[in-house]
């Protein structure tokens, strides 16, 4: 069972509003969140992802996620990336890429963050055909497709959620 601790580094419920735009890219395994950003980003702009928040504190390698000792010490550091951003008076818009396939978790960080959710809602077999294509995912495969389908199914089993794209003149998220 998971503790409160954990649930709370998890999903935590005390990161305040972003100062700067946030779009939070969300999709299973081999959706495409890390190309999409990647094709956006410019340097002033700041990323917060788990994979390149491990590779920073543990040297791995992208996609090498096997070590649960790894998981606290990463999640705490992407929060306070996240809290940071309340204050964040350098970067332009901030990229932050989580896997989420829950949309009331989806909501939850859209509404804290004030920020637009992505949704990279790529087909299970595209997202199986990248896998098995891409190299730094060599001897994962079926872990990573088995967590493709897992996000499939739970994003499928919940009720759609209302996306936050627009903002109001103070700066505050309204419904699209």
């Amino acid at each position: 069972m998971i503790s409160n601790e954990a649930r709370l580094r998890r999903l935590p419920l005390d990161i305040p509003r972003s100062a700067i735009p946030v779009f939070i890219v969300c999709g299973p395994p081999g959706s495409g969140k890390s190309t999409y950003v990647r094709e956006r980003i410019t340097q002033h702009d700041v990323l917060i992802d788990l994979d390149e928040i491990r590779q920073e504190l543990f040297g791995t390698k992208e996609h090498e996620t096997e070590d649960p000792e790894m998981v606290g010490p990463c999640l705490q550091a992407r929060n306070e990336r996240l809290r940071a951003l309340s204050n964040d008076r350098t970067h332009e818009r901030a990229f932050f890429i989580i896997a989420c396939p829950e949309p009331i978790e989806r909501e939850h960080w859209a509404r804290m963050l004030g920020a637009e959710v992505v949704l990279m809602d790529t087909p299970l077999s595209v997202c199986a055909a990248r896998i098995r294509a891409d190299k730094s995912r060599k001897g994962r495969e079926a872990r990573m497709i088995d967590a493709a389908r897992a996000w499939h199914r739970i994003n499928r089993e919940n009720a759609p959620v209302r996306f936050l794209s627009a903002f109001d003149h103070d700066g505050n998220p309204v419904d699209n």
